[in-house]
């Protein structure tokens, strides 16, 4: 099991909020192997980690009653506590396997559609030396404000049949699309690139920058209202529109939202006052997002080995 899934810290951050510091007089610059002798100094570096982990386990352990019962991810732990909240909720439950696709297909569909976060930073200044003052600006508590305050699509989503109607949903306040859709002559607006190439299929004289899309001939992609948005805004291209699925946008159910603001109360009032419920109600905060995006179905690789070697003995 990894202590990063789990606790979403380095092993240096767990142990300064356990109470055991990580030691830090260690050379990473030295080249070791499993069979390098180790000096007083790097052994103690090596049981000092252990102590860390160890700590870590007990006090999880304490919590659980067993070790079996740990969780294996930081959500794990986040959707054990929902289901205290959930568990006389059966519309919760249904809402969730409502959402679920129907089959691969879609499920490999929506998972084409889904982008995530990025950070990116612009070329306009590479290689050069800039010296400030900067204005920088970090939303506090985003996370949550996001949560509680946005609406979702909390509805199956369906595929809109008139052609004539696509721009009418996409202009739909109360509604949100994924749209999959054909683009040529594509060209950048702006110098901080966003479109990632490895989203596009059927890719014609493509150039990219650090992977992301600069220019392309054409190329097919499916993306949902918020990167479709971005990237009208980001590049130049004729569209063409295959189709888009739309769902209803609702906010998320109360029982889950009075949660997020019962564990932001205690992650504010108590940072200080009680520093273990502060540390829990700062984790369940952090991993709440991971309850509402999540892969049903995660890649696995098996026989690797196996077909490595008979390759290998065939051009042998």
């Amino acid at each position: 099991r990894c202590s990063y899934y789990l606790t979403n810290m380095s092993l240096a951050k767990w142990g300064a909020a356990l109470g055991v510091p990580k030691s830090k007089d260690l050379d990473y610059n030295v080249l070791r192997t499993p069979l390098t002798p180790l000096d007083p100094a790097e052994v103690r570096y090596c049981l000092i980690d252990v102590d860390i982990v160890y700590a870590g386990i007990l006090k999880y352990r304490d919590k659980y009653k067993h070790l079996y019962n740990i969780p294996i991810t930081q959500t794990g732990e986040v959707r054990r506590e929902l289901r205290k909240v959930y568990k006389n909720e059966h519309q919760f439950y249904n809402t969730c396997r409502k959402l679920q696709p129907r089959n691969l297909k879609q499920l490999r569909w929506m998972l084409s559609a889904f982008y995530g976060g990025c950070v990116l930073a612009s070329p306009t200044f590479k290689d050069e030396l800039l010296k400030g003052p900067f204005i920088f600006k970090d939303l506090a508590s985003s996370y949550p404000w996001a949560l509680l305050s946005e609406r979702y699509p909390l509805t199956p989503f369906r595929k809109v049949r008139q052609f004539n109607q696509i721009a009418k949903y996409m202009q739909d306040p109360d509604k949100t699309y994924i749209i999959d859709f054909d683009a040529y002559d594509v060209s950048t607006k702006v110098p901080c690139l966003f479109l990632s190439s490895s989203k596009l299929t059927d890719v014609q004289r493509l150039r990219t920058m650090n992977g992301r899309v600069a220019t392309a001939e054409h190329f097919h992609c499916v993306l949902a209202q918020p990167d479709f948005e971005l990237f009208k805004k980001c590049y130049e291209a004729d569209i063409v529109i295959n189709f888009i699925k739309i769902s209803e946008l609702e906010y998320l159910p109360d029982g889950f939202r009075r949660f997020i603001i019962d564990k932001y109360k205690d992650k504010t009032a108590l940072k200080t006052k009680d520093p273990d419920i502060y540390q829990i109600s700062k984790m369940i905060i952090n991993a709440l997002y991971g309850i509402n995006c999540q892969k049903l179905l995660t890649d696995e690789v098996r026989g690797m080995l196996k077909v490595l070697t008979h390759k290998r003995d065939h051009v042998g």
